[in-house]
């Protein structure tokens, strides 16, 4: 009959409504998953904040290469940008904090299980933002920080733009000489300030046997080491 023909049209379009709506929004979780797409007949209208144009258009593409879908409507927006782009990470104790801004879901994801790699013991708290502008060195920047910060009790690393900044107190000498030493990533400028671990006694010795003087213990820093150092030529002979 007409109306038994009616109804199993009525159910094939919904069903066919329903795979070409789960297809689309398969597609964009893997093309773009900040994106959503909710359909009427086979209308679709996408929805979300984009992390970058070129993020919009791949949404878009995600849509349109489905089969069934007949028009698109685009109502994405895209993710503020900042200027300057800011992000933070600091530790004290077992506690790291990730504040300041992330370019997408991904990357925010990704800064939180490197920080738990990086400092195991420690808790992570997520207080970052999402916001456009990320600088090219934002990767080895984030990594070099939280590698620096694992080896201190406590510190703090910022990031503004391509410049990075480091402060805390080593727990050791030879965790002070390690992130001293270490490199800043190619691209990164900035400074590492760390300071000397409080030592407890405090020694300085001073030895003569002969015609050599032998200097052992603790200074408090390389230019108070360079003026007690007493080079060859000027030795006096005692």
């Amino acid at each position: 009959s007409l109306g038994l023909v009616g109804s199993e049209m009525c159910i094939r379009d919904r069903i066919q409504a329903d795979l070409t709506t789960r297809s689309v929004n398969e597609a964009l979780k893997a093309q773009a998953p900040w994106a959503s797409a909710a359909f009427d007949g086979r209308d679709a209208t996408v929805t979300g904040v984009s992390p970058s144009p070129a993020m919009q258009r791949a949404a878009e593409e995600a849509v349109a290469s489905v089969f069934g879908v007949r028009k698109i409507e685009d109502r994405t927006t895209l993710l503020a940008e900042a200027k300057p782009y800011l992000w933070t990470a600091a530790r004290e104790g077992n506690k790291v904090t990730l504040g300041g801004l992330v370019p997408d879901e991904s990357i925010r994801a990704k800064l939180i299980a490197d920080a738990r790699a990086a400092l195991p013991s420690a808790e992570v708290i997520d207080q970052m933002r999402l916001a456009r502008g990320v600088p090219a060195v934002f990767g080895a920047a984030t990594a070099y920080a939280l590698a620096q910060l694992a080896r201190l009790p406590d510190g703090k690393a910022s990031l503004t733009d391509s410049a990075l900044t480091i402060t805390g107190t080593a727990p050791a000498l030879e965790a002070f000489q390690a992130v001293v030493a270490s490199s800043l990533p190619q691209g990164l400028a900035g400074a590492v300030t760390i300071g000397l671990p409080v030592v407890r006694p405090y020694q300085w010795q001073a030895q003569k046997a002969g015609q050599t003087i032998t200097l052992t213990g603790l200074a408090p820093s390389a230019e108070i080491l360079s003026l007690i150092h007493i080079s060859e030529p000027t030795r006096p002979r005692l």
